[in-house]
């Protein structure tokens, strides 16, 4: 099906529609989206589209209360 013509992927933490990652999606099994509200990033698997969403990443407010509670390492930091 035409991308244009896909209903919109909804953020799935926040429900803000999400933006297409092209570059990341090109060579992969999935479809990432990113959401420019709340930052996190989730994919669709190409096989079953309309199956739930496989979260990435948690967005930015919770990666830094996580980090400052001495919880788990945050990778890229």
């Amino acid at each position: 099906m035409c991308r244009a013509r896909m209903r919109p992927r909804l953020c799935p933490l926040c429900g803000t529609p999400g933006r297409f990652l092209p570059d990341s999606s090109a060579d992969a099994y999935v479809e990432y989206y990113r959401c420019d509200t709340c930052h996190a990033v989730w994919c669709y698997d190409r096989s079953t589209p309309d199956k739930r969403p496989n979260s990435i990443t948690l967005p930015r407010s919770e990666n830094v209360e996580a980090d400052s509670e001495g919880g788990e390492e945050i990778p890229g930091r």
